[in-house]
């Protein structure tokens, strides 16, 4: 069975710690692969800074070369919100019953799973890996098991893509926090600004 890491997000934009995170996930559990999903149009946050088509660019520019992470871009071609129930039924739909999906997720994400369409379905579906966040305490949904959720304790990586928009717009240097495709993208881009 073809072990794979979803790992869905508005990546806006991607960073060093979206990839070690990925990294760290791929080896601890020996994912055959992991799969980037950029979301499309946002069901639950305010829209993003760059549009899916910017953000799609520069998860592509950050993958480039890395054979264990590859993108998808089921969400950011759709049309309607982006509702990661009907992202995994595609997914297995495409890549067939013989594929075990680990959907990757932070401990804040996750607080707010019960808001999540069909998360009950979602939790059968895939085996969740949360990612503890600094301030976020990790609760199982009730009915959902150890076997569905497993909770991975990385350290080092206090990147949020909040903080590199806000260290950009007051003209701060971001070359160290983001892969040097990516940081050159935003320069030619002007994005963030």
């Amino acid at each position: 069975m073809t072990k794979i890491g979803l790992f869905g997000g508005t990546f806006d934009p991607i960073h060093n710690g979206h990839l070690k995170i990925a990294g760290i996930v791929q080896q601890k559990l020996g994912l055959d692969k992991v799969v980037f999903i950029p979301a499309g149009i946002l069901p639950h946050k305010v829209e993003s800074l760059a549009t899916a088509k910017e953000r799609l660019a520069m998860v592509k520019l950050a993958l480039r070369g890395k054979k264990k992470f590859s993108v998808n871009t089921y969400e950011t071609n759709k049309k309607s919100p982006s509702y990661s129930i009907e992202t995994v039924r595609y997914l297995k739909r495409k890549l067939g019953r013989q594929a075990e999906f680990f959907f990757i997720v932070g401990a804040d994400a996750f607080g707010e799973i019960r808001t999540w369409r069909y998360w009950q379905e979602l939790l059968k579906l895939c085996h969740f890996v949360v990612i503890n966040r600094p301030g976020y305490k990790i609760t199982l949904p009730n009915g959902s098991t150890a076997t569905q959720v497993l909770v991975l304790r990385i350290t080092g990586i206090p990147l949020a893509a909040t903080a590199i928009r806000q260290k950009i717009a007051k003209n701060k240097n971001i070359s160290k926090l983001v892969p040097k495709a990516v940081y050159s993208y935003i320069k030619k881009h002007k994005l963030y600004e």
